[in-house]
């Protein structure tokens, strides 16, 4: 399961992440961190027993969206053009053989350089 967390200025300087995963015993994978004076943000990613660990950031008032489907696209705007693949830098997105743009949103960091540069603003995140 992929989580946006957001930790507050008076927990940025803490260890959060490695007392929560030596608490749970459960691995957090980092994909995206922006740290800084009065904030962290990050994307993490938990395989196993998610629920213990959104529930220990909670516990420290860490606030914790749950990213079911990080990245979104409507198929009725993309044109195909394939830009999002070219930019893309974990391959969310593949042209197949026949020339349509596949997308495997399982994959995604949400860096979002793919909806920057979306001349048809298709994709989208929901937090």
């Amino acid at each position: 399961m992929k989580m946006k967390i957001q930790i507050p200025a008076n927990l940025v300087r803490k260890p959060i992440v490695s007392d929560i995963v030596l608490k749970t015993k459960v691995l957090i994978n980092l994909e995206k961190v922006n740290i800084e004076t009065n904030k962290a943000d990050m994307i993490v990613d938990v395989k196993d027993e998610w629920e213990d660990v959104k529930k220990a950031f909670e516990e420290r008032g860490i606030k914790v969206d749950l990213l079911k489907e990080p990245i979104k696209r409507r198929l009725d705007r993309c044109v195909m053009c394939g830009i999002c693949s070219m930019i893309c830098p974990v391959d969310v997105f593949k042209i197949s053989e026949d020339w349509e743009v596949k997308m495997d949103s399982s994959r995604c960091i949400i860096c979002k350089n793919c909806i920057d540069l979306c001349p048809t603003e298709s994709l989208t995140i929901d937090y």
